[in-house]
């Protein structure tokens, strides 16, 4: 599990239309519907339909709904959803992905990353 600095919950939303470059540092909760090229840690990772995210990722779980492509690492679960894409190096613990859903790049099971 990624450590908790606070006990309050810090969620940051990238907007459909916005385009983000940069980093995203001690967000709980991160939804990109936009477009977003980012260095991130976060405990959670939402991917909307119209999302486009490219970076390294770690995160404890990953929900994708649109794309998602670079160094994505995911401690707990990875789901990739009906029209979902994830592309890179990608390491996972446990992986979902719905009828629809594609994958591709270097993939590896992990049972424990490092954080």
């Amino acid at each position: 599990m990624l450590e908790k600095k606070s006990t309050g919950s810090a969620k940051v939303v990238i907007a459909n239309g916005v385009k983000l470059k940069g980093e995203i540092t001690d967000a709980d909760e991160v939804q990109i519907d936009g477009h977003a090229e980012v260095t991130m840690n976060t405990d959670r990772l939402i991917v909307g339909s119209t999302g486009d995210v490219n970076g390294t990722i770690t995160s404890n779980n990953i929900d994708v709904w649109g794309k998602l492509k670079g160094k994505i690492n995911v401690i707990e679960t990875l789901t990739v959803q009906e029209l979902g894409t994830v592309s890179g190096s990608i390491e996972y613990q446990n992986m979902n992905i719905k009828l629809g859903g594609k994958i591709r790049g270097k993939i590896k099971v992990s049972d424990k990353i490092k954080e």
